[in-house]
């Protein structure tokens, strides 16, 4: 979805062309980390490994 926004220019957002979708692909990445470094986190079953000691 947000290829197909950034990358044509639909919904309203600018025609980026492969610069939009080098945009989308990053914050896609980050969301994806973000989302399973919170669930591994949180997770009882992982939390035994203390992931985040060092960090």
């Amino acid at each position: 979805m947000a290829n197909y926004a950034l990358i044509f220019g639909n919904f309203s957002f600018p025609r980026l062309e492969l610069r939009g979708s080098a945009i989308a692909t990053a914050l896609t990445n980050v969301l994806m980390f973000a989302l399973m470094l919170t669930y591994v986190l949180r997770y009882c079953r992982f939390k035994r490994f203390n992931l985040m000691i060092r960090f």
